[in-house]
């Protein structure tokens, strides 16, 4: 997020914000432990990046790439699984977490709910090998 774009998410819940105090309190937070990526561009409004995330966008690549790859997974269900990852990730990234592989509809498995068969399945074999 840009300074501009975090000075205007403070001012909307009626928080005071300079530039001055965004950068001590960015700074303050990544004196404690906080790992921000911090970008300043000449003539460009400095950008920041928290980066301690769970799944970093490599890791959500390769589960996008997955869901969209596996044939037993609707393209409906497919799309709305890769749109919560796509949440995991900030603003900036978004776009950049979309399918590389692509596979035919015709490939696609119909069956919404075939996900929570599968698990089903996995369930009542884990139950018979105890």
């Amino acid at each position: 997020m840009t300074t501009a774009d975090l000075r205007n998410l403070l001012e909307a819940e009626e928080q005071e914000c300079t530039v001055r105090t965004l950068r001590r309190d960015i700074q303050i937070l990544t004196d404690r432990g906080y790992d921000y990526g911090i970008w300043e561009g000449s003539g460009v409004s400095t950008e920041y990046c928290l980066r301690d995330r769970k799944w970093e966008l490599p890791e959500l690549q390769l589960l996008v790439d997955a869901v969209s790859a596996a044939q037993f997974i609707p393209r409906a269900r497919s799309e709305e699984l890769i749109g919560k990852f796509a949440c995991m990730v900030g603003p900036s990234h978004r776009k950049e977490l979309k399918p590389q592989i692509l596979i035919s509809e015709h490939i696609k498995a119909k069956n919404k709910d075939m996900i929570y068969t599968i698990q089903a399945i996995c369930r009542a074999i884990d139950r018979d090998k105890k």
